[in-house]
């Protein structure tokens, strides 16, 4: 920056590109001009003029070089509505600290004017350099030398000039010079037009030469002669870009060119000796260029530049080489023990001579502790660090790039294998008993040899053994006892040992065992209600104090304690626990069901056989054989069953531990769901002191053993969550690619969302991109509680993703993973923590089962429901009274049953009945589904009646029992009964076809109304009632052998009274009207009498009043007045 105002208002300036520049600047907007010609290390007159607001304009020297034209837009500010008081700065950019002019300024001049072209031109032309007002004759013009005599390509002495006087020109001229410009052509030489000074080097051989130096002003000039001669020299420098040459039989040469320095004479080039066939010096230009035909030597030539005056040499070295037609190592593969000194390696190397000397080199470093001899090729030395194999690639090369062969090494560096381990080192199966595939794992071996076994475990067990491998596999078909293997791992370095322990015991006959029950897995609509049917579903039976006769007779540990399904086939069990202690008696044992039948089979009813009691037998519980890798398990950790740092058991053969991580000391676990769990205390951050679980990489290595989820993936774990909401994810587990150290791609991970409570499963792909979500869900995961949590992904490029919570759907595809993600490789996994060394979960889990499929819903239900808190199986239900024999009307005692485990609720079925609601509505009982108790009266008779009592384990098990009820009892033809005063009844018997039950006698309560009898033999009802009686309920008791049985029978008796029952008149004397009132019941009809009554009275027959003057005279006589009643039936009243 030359000069600015207010901060680049308006500037003057150079830039990058050299050139002068004059521009504005305001609101985010610019303008610029800039000269056409660079800027140089001369004086020079700079003029930037802003022509309003319409362009601006540089000028150099005094001429126009350069104008933008253009206002600035009406949206931006223009540099006139500026602020107009801020300084002028010169020499440096107000707003920049790095901006500062380098160099010198002169005669600064601001005005507030647009300046013409004429005045800044006759500026230019006062102001330059040199410029006076009056011109004077000059005295004398000197030169400092006036004779010049060099040697070509000599640098001269400056030749300077003196003018005595002002002169505003200094010019040259001679022999085919007319100005500076053919002087330079003519000699090499400069002449400065400005001060006269003539410089350069001698590049012309130039003869005695003169030439006229003139000086010129306004008043005349002034002149000077100068000689000047340039003489040629002999040639020098003769330099080739190699004193070395090797050129190849066959194949075109790079043009060797040289330089040298001429001497200011035309140079010619020769050689000796003769150069090899094919290869030639070009006379004139001194290269040596062709296609040599013949293998040479390494022979010295001199090559000679001669310009006539003198002459110069170069020597070069030139060989011929044929091509190297094999090169080979003798060993090519080297498989090198560690800390062993190597035998050396050699190679071979062959051609036409000449064809070397030929060198090696190789195409990175070898193994430290090794060396490779670059003149021979040799490797050797003693290796030191292990090294998987490795490809080395060898080149000989003589020179002739083209003519170099190579060979590949391979190189592996062997340690000793060491911690050979298998899964399991204790193997227990059965004669007949296939086993699955368990291979060893070693470190350090990766120069493995052979495995070796002994005893023979073949000969013994007629299990195989894979010496390739370590694998132990097949089908144990030889009873063998308990026998120590020792398997040896070899390789060229070493060897290390581990001792597996294999039983095989004979089949079991279960008719040898004393006990046994069968048990029920209830998977119908009143139950468990799944749809599908599932193989080899691993179910859980949990026992408990209510199943202490099992505990007392299945031997120490449950060692007696076998399954087998319907049919007698035996099923594989593990035994996770068995605490017979004061205060916990209780086990949880693993069975493997080949099959559990659909709601909709069989009645959703599963049935296998457990027995017990053989206090000979051994224990056979095989987690192995109960999640086999055939059923897709990949890794079940019961957890909690041991603590601290210690490792909790991979129950899937094969499968790896979970290594606790960050435990605190004194560890204690906690009760779980099945059996114990595990406490995690939380934390995140790189410096986290959450606890973890480490799966397949207990020793901080990569491992490869989960490396396909291409059938899918189900994640299920019992969850305890306890959130601090210091982290922003609560992982349950995390399955990733990578290293310990790198972006983990192929990431799955599953767990909560603190802040939403949301269900999470996230997933990364190759690149490290998030390619997962939360579920859609609002719905959030309770804290505090037990919750089994499922995440589940099927298979292709967009799998479908599931979120169960307690075996219910909370979300399905809540965001389809856009790559692959499950067929990954997954080379480390977690339980409680992010591949990220954050999100830890705080809280308690139990029972983590990681498969390579996504599960069926149906499989995700069953198996809540039947591993849920004290979901017990149910058996040995008995009722007191099996048989009840009750009778009707009669309470019964309460008929209570027990059983072995716990219930949670019951059903009964029965004819008619499908639940208590109808068994109450049938019988009249009460049923409880709280406790299967059955208590009440009941209120219908029946003959012995077979009803089906359910007790539910919870909603996955249930056991079946039969009640037998019989109600004795008997029920009136007539239980309702209406009869008419002074009318003879048609006797109420028992109706025969009603009455169950044999019975000795009958009795009633209270006392008939007067007239009526009862038959305490037959219980009848008889007679002719003489009184009114209001309805009422008279019980019957019939007593049978046993017990009693009741019925009820409404009687009403209907019945009206006159006032005067037993008048007596005079005869011609008018009578007081004799009315009835009616005691019970409504009049329907007319009052008539009988017999007629005495002549002169009469019977109104809608009021029934006697009266009127009788006239006659009569004895006492009886008149029996009858009326008819609403309810059907007479009833009579006497007028004596």
């Amino acid at each position: 920056m030359i000069v600015q105002k207010n901060a680049r208002q308006y500037y003057l300036k150079t830039q990058t590109t050299n050139k002068w520049v004059v521009g504005e600047y305001a609101g985010n907007a610019a303008r610029e001009a800039a000269t056409t010609t660079n800027v140089d290390t001369s004086w020079h007159y700079v003029v930037g003029v802003r022509n309003g607001n319409t362009s601006d304009s540089v000028y150099v020297d005094g001429n126009f070089t350069g104008n933008l034209s253009g206002a600035f837009t009406t949206s931006t500010a223009s540099p006139d509505l500026q602020d107009q008081t801020t300084g002028l700065g010169i020499g440096r950019a107000s707003e920049s600290t790095t901006q500062f002019w380098n160099g010198r300024i002169d005669e600064v001049v601001l005005s507030n004017a647009t300046r013409s072209r004429n005045w800044i031109r006759l500026n230019y032309e006062t102001q330059k350099s040199g410029a006076t007002a009056v011109a004077f004759e000059m005295d004398s013009l000197k030169l400092s030398q006036t004779s010049l005599n060099y040697s070509w390509g000599s640098t001269i002495t400056p030749d300077t000039i003196k003018v005595y006087g002002v002169a505003t020109t200094l010019s040259i001229s001679g022999p085919g010079v007319t100005d500076s410009a053919s002087f330079r052509t003519a000699t090499g030489l400069i002449f400065n037009r400005a001060t006269g000074v003539i410089s350069g080097t001698a590049s012309v051989v130039l003869s005695s030469s003169d030439y006229t130096i003139t000086a010129t002003n306004a008043a005349g000039s002034l002149s000077a002669n100068l000689n000047i001669t340039v003489n040629a020299t002999a040639p020098s420098n003769l330099v080739y870009s190699s004193t070395s040459y090797k050129f190849g039989v066959g194949l075109a040469s790079t043009t060797v060119t040289p330089t040298v320095s001429s001497g200011g004479q035309t140079v010619t080039y020769s050689v000796d000796p003769p150069l090899p066939d094919g290869l030639v010096i070009n006379t004139s230009t001194g290269v040596i260029s062709g296609t040599p035909t013949t293998g040479t030597v390494s022979t010295s030539y001199t090559v000679t530049a001669d310009n006539g005056v003198g002459s110069t040499t170069r020597s070069l070295t030139i060989a011929v080489l044929n091509p190297i037609t094999s090169f080979s190592y003798l060993t090519k593969a080297l498989a090198l023990p560690r800390n062993q000194a190597m035998t050396p390696d050699s190679p071979s190397v062959d051609g036409t001579v000449p064809f070397g000397p030929v060198t090696f080199s190789v195409s990175k470093t070898l193994p430290t502790g090794l060396t490779f001899d670059t003149l021979s090729g040799k490797v050797s030395g003693t290796p030191t660090t292990a090294q998987a194999e490795s490809t080395f690639i060898v080149t000989a090369k003589n020179g002739i790039t083209s003519f170099n062969k190579v060979d590949t090494l391979h190189i592996r560096v062997v340690v000793p294998p060491s911690s050979l381990a298998y899964s399991t080192s204790i193997i227990n199966v059965e004669q007949n008993d296939p086993v699955s595939t368990i291979t060893p794992t070693v470190n350090g071996g990766n120069g493995i040899v052979t495995y070796s076994i002994s005893p023979d475990l073949t000969a013994n067990t007629g299990l195989g053994f894979n010496a390739s491998t370590g694998a132990i596999s097949g089908t144990a078909t030889t009873i063998s006892a308990t026998t120590a293997y020792l398997v040896t791992a070899t390789n060229l370095a070493g060897s290390d040992t581990e001792t597996v322990t294999i039983t095989v015991l004979g089949t079991e006959d279960y008719a040898a065992w004393s006990n046994y029950r069968d048990i029920t897995l209830n998977t119908g609509a009143t139950a468990a209600n799944t749809g599908a049917s599932l193989a080899g579903f691993p179910v859980l039976v949990r026992l408990n104090k209510s199943h202490r006769v099992i505990f007392q007779q299945a031997g120490s540990g449950g060692a007696s304690l076998r399954f087998a399904n319907a049919t007698g086939v035996h099923l594989p069990y593990q035994i996770e626990r068995w605490s017979t202690t004061a205060n916990d008696t209780s086990a949880a044992i693993w069975v493997a069901l080949d099959n559990v039948n659909s709601g909709s089979t069989s009645g959703g009813l599963t049935s296998f056989r457990m027995h017990w009691g053989n206090l000979s037998a051994t224990d056979r519980s095989n987690g192995n054989k109960v999640f086999p890798t055939s059923r897709n398990f990949r890794g079940v950790w019961h957890l909690g069953d041991v603590s601290g740092t210690s490792l909790r058991p991979n129950a899937v053969a094969g499968g790896p531990s979970a290594k606790p991580n960050n435990f605190p000391g004194g560890y204690v676990v906690k009760t779980g769901v099945i059996g114990m769990a595990d406490t995690l205390r939380g934390g995140s951050g790189a410096a986290f002191t959450g606890d973890f679980f480490r799966i397949a990489d207990t020793t901080s290595s990569d491992t490869t053993y989960y490396s396909d989820f291409s059938t899918g993936m189900t994640f299920s774990v019992w969850s305890y969550f306890n959130p601090t909401g210091t982290q922003a994810y609560s992982r349950w587990m995390e399955l990733a690619g990578g290293t310990a150290t790198s972006n983990p791609p192929g990431q799955i991970g599953f767990g909560r969302h603190v802040s939403t409570s949301r269900l999470r499963g996230e997933a990364a792909n190759s690149g490290g991109t998030s390619i997962g979500t939360d579920t859609t869900t609002t719905s959030p995961l309770a804290v505090g509680a037990w919750k089994y949590v499922t995440l589940t992904i099927g298979t292709g490029s967009t799998p479908s993703v599931k979120f169960y919570t307690d075996g219910a759907l909370q979300a399905s595809n809540p965001a389809a993973f856009t790559a692959a993600v499950p067929v990954m490789n997954r080379r480390r996994a977690f339980i409680g923590k992010s591949a990220w060394s954050d999100s830890c979960f705080k809280g308690m889990l139990d029972e983590a089962v990681l498969s390579n499929v996504a599960r069926d819903s149906n499989w995700i239900k069953l198996s809540y429901k039947n591993q849920k808190s004290n979901v017990t199986p149910v058996f040995d239900v008995v009722y007191p009274m099996s048989s009840i024999v009750a009778g009707r009307g009669t309470a019964i005692a309460i008929d209570s049953p027990t059983m072995a485990g716990t219930a949670t609720r019951f059903g009964i079925s029965g004819p008619s009945v499908t639940d208590s609601i109808t068994f109450r509505t049938q019988t009249g009982l009460v049923f409880s589904a709280l406790t299967g108790k059955i208590s009440g009266t009941p209120t219908s008779t029946r003959s012995a009646t077979t009803y089906t009592v359910t007790a539910y384990g919870d909603s996955a098990w249930s056991a079946n029992t039969t009640v037998s009820l019989t109600v004795n009892g008997f029920t009136y033809a007539n239980k309702t009964a209406t009869f008419g005063k002074n009318v003879a009844i048609t006797a109420d018997t028992i109706s025969a076809a009603s009455k169950v039950g044999t019975f000795t006698g009958y009795s009633i309560s209270p006392a008939l109304p007067a007239g009526l009898t009862f038959d305490s033999t037959t219980g009848s009802i008889s007679g002719k009632p003489v009184v009114s009686a209001t309805a009422a309920n008279y019980i019957i008791t019939g007593t049978y052998a046993g017990g009693m049985a009741r019925d009820t029978v409404n009687i009403t008796v209907n019945g009206f009274t006159y006032s005067a029952p037993s008048p007596t008149y005079g005869k011609n004397v008018a009578i007081t009207n004799n009315t009835p009132t009616v005691n019970v019941g409504t009049l329907s009809g007319n009052y008539s009498v009988s017999p007629s009554l005495p002549a002169g009275l009469t019977l109104n027959t809608t009021s029934g009043a006697i009266s009127g003057t009788p006239t006659v005279v009569q004895t006492s006589a009886k008149y029996a007045v009858s009326h008819a009643f609403a309810a059907g039936g007479n009833a009579v009243d006497t007028v004596a």
